[in-house]
């Protein structure tokens, strides 16, 4: 009876003691998946998170059963924070110097009444031409994922996939962003292109990896290279280290129109390099 007693002090003890600590990668795929139905979601000390949405947030949204990962609470939003400003692209030295004519990718089409831009952020359920742009994806969390590893020298008939640089209805003011997700697992030359036509809507790339500051302990983006040039296309060629990148489009602007940024279509592709013939050089006009 003495020797139960102990024993059970002892784990009653060890009990009191013990605070786990939790790994997760969602990025490689690890970590404790979650739903925000579940009571409790997560162990203690992280909430459940489909990418922006967490905890309650998650919880009230049209879709609480979606599967997420138990993650650290995030910090609060800055709400003065745009995508257009959270990615420092950094400034742009050259315009298009040509008259552009823009795509028609905002407001309703008189001929359809649908609106023109093929966004419906507030749609849990949107048609699949929607899904296939797989919008929102604005920030990290909700970055469209590219293939792990990324395909090998691809022909030039293949243009990658299609997208949009245009807004959502319900923020009609507000820029568009795309993100790219992508993981490099060893030292890789790499090639990044999009496929537009400038006369259309100058558009600027640029990938970033994320660094954590010292400061707030919150991740925040790191240019590593970028193709601002006014021409059609652009082009990023770069020897990339281990880790996880995200390549952004975005809208340009120009000294003669502050606050309004250029829409097009485009299409973009990540490769992997490993043959010389392979380059950033001019191809049809651009980049």
């Amino acid at each position: 009876m003495q020797i139960s007693r102990m024993i059970l002090v002892a784990a009653t003890l060890l009990s009191g003691c013990y605070k786990p600590t939790y790994t997760f990668d969602t990025d490689g795929g690890t970590g404790f998946r979650c739903h925000a139905t579940d009571n409790p979601p997560c162990p203690e000390g992280l909430v459940c998170c489909v990418g922006t949405l967490c905890g309650e947030e998650l919880l009230n949204s049209p879709t609480p059963n979606a599967d997420g990962w138990c993650l650290p609470p995030p910090p609060p939003m800055d709400l003065t924070m745009t995508a257009l400003s959270y990615w420092p692209f950094g400034g742009k030295s050259m315009y298009y110097p040509g008259e552009i004519t823009p795509l028609q990718l905002t407001g309703i089409d008189p001929d359809t009444m649908q609106w023109r831009c093929k966004r419906d952020d507030g749609n849990p359920d949107p048609v699949e031409s929607i899904r296939k742009m797989y919008e929102p994806n604005d920030y990290p969390d909700a970055a469209i994922t590219l293939a792990n590893p990324l395909p090998t020298d691809l022909p030039s008939t293949n243009l990658g996939s299609a997208y949009e640089i245009c807004p959502d209805k319900s923020a009609p003011d507000v820029p568009d962003v795309d993100v790219f997700k992508f993981r490099i697992q060893e030292p890789t030359k790499i090639i990044a292109e999009i496929r537009y036509l400038v006369r259309q809507g100058d558009l600027d790339m640029a990938i970033f990896q994320l660094d954590t500051d010292p400061e707030t302990g919150m991740k925040k983006p790191r240019l590593v290279d970028k193709d601002l040039s006014p021409k059609d296309n652009a082009c990023i060629e770069k020897t990339l280290m281990p880790g996880t990148y995200y390549l952004v489009v975005r809208g340009s602007s120009s000294p003669e129109m502050p606050g309004k940024y250029w829409m097009n279509t485009y299409t973009a592709r990540v490769f992997r390099v490993s043959s010389s013939t392979y380059s950033c050089k001019p191809v049809d006009g651009g980049g």
